[in-house]
């Protein structure tokens, strides 16, 4: 996230980041706090956050320079910490959030060939199932990932998936059966070959075990 903003060394960010880390892991200590005051408090802070977040994505949209190492940046704050953990299931300005985000992100990755973007974008999604209003929405984006043109990013997409998977369990799918078999086809299938049809094939698969809808793609073929 600092590093996006340009023209600073690796020490400066690391120590810009530390600093973010640890006033973002104030804010989940205190919410943990029995005082009613001060979780609201922190809620709001954590709300002013995300409108700054989706301010910048506005702002600055379609500018690689930028874009490349925010999204990073964002998809270590959603998926990989507990930071916007408040705000998932919060009906109004949680689901705004994630709501604007990934109509944002997807706006981004509209027929984009940035393959730099694209990984990035990836554990952005990741963090959006975590949000219920989002969930569908951002597993079908991966879906659509699994199937594109670059082994790259479908291998990065199976290893993101599987681990949110391992991570999050029923905040992706209910059933733990149906985690279990997920992963494991993930886990087992080859995401990296040429034959693409014979990969979207596989893939469509996955619909059914997410329990998701497949997005109206001319490449899925229902059955």
């Amino acid at each position: 996230l600092i590093q996006s903003i340009g023209c600073i060394n690796s020490t400066m960010s690391k120590l810009a980041l530390n600093a973010l880390d640890s006033y973002l892991n104030a804010l989940i200590d205190a919410k943990n706090n029995n005082n009613g005051d001060k979780q609201r408090n922190n809620m709001q802070q954590l709300v002013a956050i995300s409108n700054d977040l989706l301010y910048c994505v506005e702002k600055r949209q379609f500018n690689p320079l930028f874009m490349v190492p925010f999204l990073k940046a964002i998809g270590i704050l959603l998926a990989d910490k507990a930071y916007f953990e408040s705000l998932q299931n919060d009906e109004k300005f949680g689901a705004a959030f994630a709501d604007k985000l990934m109509a944002l992100l997807k706006k981004e990755c509209f027929k984009s060939r940035d393959i730099l973007k694209l990984m990035t974008s990836i554990k952005v999604f990741v963090g959006l199932t975590l949000f219920p209003a989002t969930r569908e929405s951002a597993l079908q984006r991966l879906m659509v990932f699994l199937g594109y043109q670059y082994p790259a990013l479908r291998k990065q997409t199976c290893l993101e998936l599987s681990s949110a998977i391992a991570a999050h369990g029923e905040r992706l799918i209910k059933e733990e059966k149906m985690q279990n078999l997920a992963f494991d086809y993930l886990s087992t299938n080859v995401w990296g070959g040429n034959d693409l049809d014979k990969i979207r094939q596989q893939r469509n698969e996955l619909f059914a075990m997410f329990q998701i809808k497949p997005p109206k793609l001319k490449s899925i073929k229902r059955k």
